[in-house]
């Protein structure tokens, strides 16, 4: 139940329930003991919500790294869709955990290939890849073949995650999301003037085998980018934001990282 409720957190807090998710569970939690022990992690769930501005004509046609996709979805659409943005993202992060932490991160090929993990992720893959909670401004982007961490058709069971660290052959199992919005400074204590800078929220959850709760985890962990978007919500510079959104990722959880964790009482 408690890690149930750890998921259903997360997910508030995606649509924006932020006061519930605070009287809920804390923003961090960190079992020393346990995390000097994981030496391999994989990761086995992934989300990327970029943001787009809504005065890109309500549609999402932003150039993103590497790949130009115009998917005409409409800004508001809730559907999971599998994108190269994601996979890039997912990669970049994988690289620093492995240089960062000394671990040993699974190749993502290994992990959606696996028979275990097929069994148990690739009937929820099928068809619409679920509903996603609607959010004004952001996609769910996707990673091919690997599952989509916070609809609730996915949360994987303690069965699930003690079955997949052992068919994987890992210490440890990793779900990961990134969520992006725009934040406005204010001026003489109004913002209506301030300048307007991209926020990453990343959720982080550690799981080790054994373990009904994660043994490190982060419930919406922020980094306010520097680079001025504009002044006006719904006009921001878009192709900034395109360009500035992988490398927000990667310093958001260089920053994470970096920072003494809270440990748990």
């Amino acid at each position: 139940m408690k890690t149930f409720l750890l998921f259903l957190s997360a997910a508030l807090l995606t649509a924006g329930c932020t006061s519930l998710l605070k009287k809920a569970i804390p923003p961090e939690g960190y079992k020393e003991a346990e995390v000097q022990k994981v030496k391999s992690v994989a990761i086995i769930a992934f989300e990327l919500k970029p943001y787009f501005s809504s005065g890109v004509a309500g549609k999402v046609t932003s150039a993103t790294v590497g790949s130009a996709v115009a998917t005409g979805q409409a800004v508001h659409s809730a559907q999971p869709v599998e994108h190269v943005q994601a996979a890039q993202v997912y990669g970049a992060l994988a690289d620093h955990l492995a240089k960062t932490k000394g671990w040993t991160v699974l190749a993502l090929e290994k992990v959606v290939n696996n028979p275990t993990y097929v069994s148990i992720v690739r009937p929820k893959l099928s068809g619409y890849r679920g509903q996603a909670v609607a959010l004004p401004n952001n996609r769910t982007y996707l990673v091919k073949g690997l599952a989509n961490p916070w609809n609730t058709k996915y949360i994987f069971s303690q069965e699930d995650r003690d079955q997949l660290a052992k068919a994987l052959g890992v210490d440890a199992v990793l779900v990961m999301g990134l969520r992006y919005m725009t934040t406005q400074d204010q001026i003489l204590g109004i913002g209506a003037f301030g300048q307007i800078h991209l926020t990453n929220t990343m959720f982080f959850y550690l799981f080790a085998p054994g373990q009904a709760d994660p043994i490190w985890f982060a419930n919406g962990y922020h980094r306010k980018d520097d680079e001025n978007l504009g002044r006006v919500y719904g006009m921001e510079d878009q192709p900034l934001i395109d360009k500035i959104t992988p490398g927000l990722a990667n310093e958001t959880l260089v920053a994470f990282l970096k920072k003494k964790p809270l440990a748990e009482d």
